[in-house]
């Protein structure tokens, strides 16, 4: 084919390069862009999940931490609650053993 030949638009292309050709390079950048667009999305999502679970873990430890704040109060309570009735007992048996002597 001749210059002469060749429409203003072919004149223009590169040589090598088609129509045809260019077509499939588009569709194939706008395919891969729409699946990392889609990857990005997902891994988002992802990551929103996750930080949603930790902050549950985090308020449930949070809970758990206070129960046993609790029960260690209620244990150390029951403690002094012992030590005070053992001290009343060693002060009774000591006095009942006063008096039979």
């Amino acid at each position: 084919m001749k210059a002469g030949d060749m429409t203003p638009l072919e004149q223009k292309e590169i040589k090598g390069v088609t129509g045809r050709l260019m077509t499939a390079i588009i569709i194939g950048t706008i395919s891969i862009c729409s699946s990392v667009v889609g990857g990005v999305f997902s891994i988002k999502s992802e990551i929103h999940s996750l930080s949603d679970k930790t902050e549950l873990h985090g308020e449930a430890i949070k809970e758990i931490k206070a129960d046993a704040k609790g029960r260690d109060l209620q244990i150390r309570a029951l403690q002094i609650q012992i030590s005070t009735l053992e001290m009343r007992f060693n002060d009774y048996a000591a006095g009942r053993a006063s008096k039979t002597n």
